[in-house]
């Protein structure tokens, strides 16, 4: 059974990590076999461009003040502004955004990765928050994260890396907004 923990999955001040999009046309994203032995063969994939994430001590940033208890900010190649972070041993969780929009999230803030995960595991959060974006104060009324992790096996990466005791997790995340409209007319 594939366990993972936090050692390597909790992004540390200094890190760097590049995503390469993939044109799945064709592929089996589920990949084949059981869900305790799937193969997931990617090695004819081609590349549609790659992006990164940065992470930096969010002392350093314009915005810090307003996240006093975040540990770590993230910031994304060509982007203005940072994804604000607290993070433990075992977790990680989401405090604000700035550039763009601005995202606060209340006390209970949305926690993004918990761990120990194994194949079969779930987990799911709920936040509360308010968000900036065009001139507009939402609230963020019941936000949702949720995880599965959901299959484990062998990776074969389009650059022809295998990767053994590999598992698959799915995230997906909504965001319910309560907007108010308030109109003042006058005779």
């Amino acid at each position: 059974m594939v366990t993972i923990s936090g050692v390597n999955q909790i992004p540390q001040i200094g890190d760097t990590i590049r995503y390469m999009n993939g044109n799945s046309f064709g592929f089996e994203l589920a990949g084949t076999g059981p869900v305790t032995a799937k193969v997931w063969d990617y090695s004819a994939m081609m590349s549609s461009g790659s992006t990164y994430f940065y992470y930096v001590d969010p002392a350093g940033t314009a915005d810090a003040a307003l996240f006093p208890t975040s540990t770590i900010a993230e910031g994304a190649q060509g982007t203005t502004g940072f994804i604000y972070m607290q993070a433990g041993e075992t977790w990680i969780a989401r405090k604000g955004i700035t550039g763009d929009m601005t995202m606060q999230y209340n006390a209970d803030s949305a926690m993004l990765f918990h761990f120990p995960m194994t194949a079969g595991d779930n987990f799911e959060c709920t936040y509360t928050g308010t968000l900036v974006a065009s001139g507009l104060d939402l609230i963020i009324n019941d936000g949702q994260v949720t995880m599965q992790a959901d299959a484990q096996g062998t990776i074969t990466l389009p650059n022809g890396t295998v990767l053994t005791d590999v598992l698959n997790s799915k995230k997906s995340e909504n965001i319910f907004l309560l907007i108010t409209i308030c109109s003042y007319l006058s005779t």
